[in-house]
């Protein structure tokens, strides 16, 4: 009580107070000049790495299986992309303290899409889909993070709440949207291939909007 008392809060939180008594912290901000596009992209990015990612994580054994690889080594395939979700996590994490990051992230991207088609392509074997699903969790997962982590420095203090909750909220309906899709594919009989090729769009789509925010 005594420190609250005496010591005086940060600028930047008196800032986004005072803004926010004047009612200059809702979301229509969001949308205004000068926020509608990185708003725009953020969320973009966002919706379609979380699609990308749940649908990927959601539906990948099934997937091998499908394409006749056995439960075990599905199960084992999917586990190491999901060490790969780690590693990229942390590799992304030491390359953008010296890199431009949304071009990091929006390269990461592209490598998720390619890796994506790579297993699209690869016959449902150990020693090709390891390397390859390695190669999705690295790229997908560590820009997934990265993105997630960079959302709060799109908006100035007075909507940074409000813009990171927009972002990550609207983002989230991707996370709904990427395996109901893939049910609903498998549902009419496409093969696990064609959907894997269809979903590398996706994160196509997330680098596009990284390259926007980067720009």
């Amino acid at each position: 009580p005594v420190l609250a008392r005496w010591l005086p809060e940060s600028t930047e939180y008196r800032e986004a107070r005072d803004a926010a008594r004047a009612g200059r912290g809702a979301v229509w901000r969001l949308l205004a000049p000068g926020l509608a596009a990185r708003t725009t992209y953020a969320t973009a990015g966002m919706f379609f790495s979380l699609l990308t990612l749940l649908l990927y994580s959601s539906w990948l054994p099934s997937l091998l299986q499908s394409a006749g690889m056995r439960q075990s080594s599905a199960i084992l395939v999917t586990l190491l992309g999901q060490v790969g979700n780690v590693a990229g996590s942390l590799v992304i994490a030491r390359l953008i303290v010296s890199q431009p990051a949304f071009r990091l992230v929006g390269l990461s991207f592209s490598g998720a899409a390619l890796a994506l088609l790579l297993v699209a392509s690869a016959p449902p074997e150990l020693q090709w889909q390891i390397p390859f699903n390695l190669l999705v969790g690295v790229c997908l997962g560590g820009s997934q993070n990265a993105l997630l982590s960079l959302s709060p420095g799109l908006f100035p203090v007075d909507v940074r709440t409000t813009g990171v909750g927009w972002v990550r909220g609207v983002g989230q309906t991707g996370a709904i949207v990427g395996p109901a899709l893939a049910g609903v594919l498998l549902g009419r009989h496409w093969m696990p291939a064609q959907i894997l090729q269809l979903v590398a769009i996706a994160p196509l789509l997330a680098a596009c909007a990284c390259w926007c925010l980067h720009f």
